[in-house]
């Protein structure tokens, strides 16, 4: 188990390339990346806890942030089942190999909790710091603490692999399965995220963080169990345990037992029975070229799943606008006043979170040769991978756009900038991406989440994008939109 462990993150994590001298470059700063979104997040946890704990209530710090950490690990057990647990590409692989079935299993396992309690500790360790600046506390909080963390994540992914697995097993039996993977979970992560965001509210005051409290924890009953074990009452450090620990060991039995049948399930072809020929359609070259890529494109669950995001939520913000008007833009943090005018620039960044073509070279897995090859111009290659993202976002922006327009009724320049702008940045977005992966291509791997979630080119595509259309939404609060709209949308 121990070496499957050490094989999977040597080959996703690439640690021999920190000896290789061509790669040793692209290699430390990917990590220094990494290290800098990890010291982001950890402040930002650590900034949400001191705002907490400000008004008084720094008993709630925990409570709170363990239940927030359940919400992200879920959904990111969501996104990470597929490619880790069932489905993944050298499953076929492991499965010949003279290794133990039971030791595949749990190499799995430990894999995805791994990931996991990272994502946990990112986010309980500053919140367990600044609840420590304002509360007295005991030695045996701290071995509370410590010993809890460790299980926190469980509950979280055993609901999420169950969901995954599910949703799995019914879209492999059907044709277009990754399209249908991707409707569910979309609706399953848009409905847990539409329910913990209905126990916020803008605004920082103690009944506000009290109300938020009291609807999580009925909700999420563990988060009482876990506040009373943090106050010192072993019975309930030992009930959290125990119930984390059993339900994890029966949802890992299960799995175990279903294992070979759900990934069998997962990775079958299915064919049809009556398949007849009939009249061949012909394409011309650049339109062939994009269906290829519309195709390897929805036909990678992760892929869809990872980068449409941005566009659901823009779109889904435009029909709520014709609903509940200006109080979207109150959603966003601010006053309509400000809001309105630098929309355009908003909906900007909702399109550089789409960036299908970040990764769209490394995609092709070593095959990018093959395509060469082809008779085909380098620049008809690129173009149709560009097409891809740009036929993806602009439809969404337009028809949003629309939208936010009847909805909002902004002034004639506003609602223009509302088209130009973010088409704008959906003609930036796809080059960008593009050129990021022909810099950091990453052809070697084995499971598409370490090209769409774990590469060093989706990091800098997006975090560049966002970079891109947060610089002028900054400029905008600061020297007036009217300013700045003009010049960004010229400039991209």
């Amino acid at each position: 188990m121990l070496k499957l462990i050490k094989l999977y993150f040597l080959n996703t994590l690439k640690l021999n390339y920190f000896r290789i001298g061509d790669k040793k470059a692209k290699t430390w700063g990917f990590a220094a990346l990494m290290v800098f979104v990890a010291a982001s997040l950890l402040f930002t946890a650590g900034q949400y806890a001191y705002m907490v704990a400000s008004v008084g209530l720094y008993e709630l710090i925990l409570p709170i942030f363990m239940a927030a950490s359940s919400i992200v690990t879920l959904i990111s057990t969501l996104f990470s089942s597929k490619s880790i647990l069932f489905g993944y590409k050298d499953y076929d692989m492991q499965a010949s190999l003279p290794v133990k079935h039971s030791s595949v299993i749990a190499s799995r396992l430990f894999i995805l909790y791994f990931y996991e309690i990272l994502i946990t500790a990112v986010i309980m360790v500053p919140a367990a710091y600044v609840y420590t600046l304002f509360a007295r506390v005991q030695a045996v909080f701290y071995v509370a603490f410590i010993l809890s963390l460790f299980f926190i994540p469980l509950l979280p992914l055993t609901i999420g692999g169950i969901i995954g697995a599910v949703v799995a097993v019914i879209s492999s039996k059907v044709r277009k399965s990754s399209l249908l993977q991707v409707i569910l979970m979309t609706v399953i992560t848009l409905g847990i995220m539409a329910l913990s965001l209905s126990s916020s509210a803008m605004g920082i005051s103690s009944d506000i963080i009290s109300a938020i409290y009291n609807s999580i924890s009925r909700r999420w009953p563990p988060v009482i169990i876990y506040s009373n074990a943090l106050g010192g009452n072993i019975l309930s450090l030992a009930l959290f345990i125990a119930l984390s620990l059993l339900l994890f060991i029966i949802f890992s039995l299960i799995a175990g037992r279903f294992y070979n049948r759900i990934n069998t399930a997962v990775t079958a072809v299915y064919t049809k029975g009556n398949y007849k020929v009939k009249a061949q359609k012909v394409r011309g070259l650049m339109k062939t070229m994009i269906y290829k890529e519309f195709k390897a494109y929805f036909g990678s669950f992760l892929w869809v799943f990872n980068t449409i995001f941005g566009m659901v939520i823009l779109l889904i913000g435009a029909v709520a606008s014709l609903f509940f008007g200006s109080s979207v833009l109150q959603a966003l943090g601010g006053a309509e006043e400000m809001m309105l005018p630098i929309l355009p620039l908003i909906i900007s960044l909702m399109v550089c979170l789409t960036n299908v073509s970040c990764c769209s070279i490394s995609m092709e897995n070593g095959k990018l040769w093959l395509i060469k090859s082809l008779p085909v111009s380098g620049r008809s290659i690129m173009l149709s991978k560009m097409a891809v993202n740009f036929l993806v976002t602009a439809p969404v922006v337009i028809i949003s756009s629309v939208l936010l327009c009847i909805g909002l009724k902004p002034d004639l320049i506003t609602g223009l900038y509302m088209f130009l702008t973010p088409l704008a940045f959906c003609l930036f977005v796809a080059p960008f991406g593009l050129a990021v992966n022909l810099l950091l291509p990453k052809q070697e791997w084995t499971s598409d989440a370490q090209v769409v979630k774990q590469s060093a080119a989706v990091m800098v595509a997006v975090f560049g994008g966002m970079v891109c259309a947060g610089i002028p939404v900054a400029l905008s609060i600061s020297f007036g939109a009217k300013l700045v709209l003009p010049i960004t949308t010229a400039v991209a």
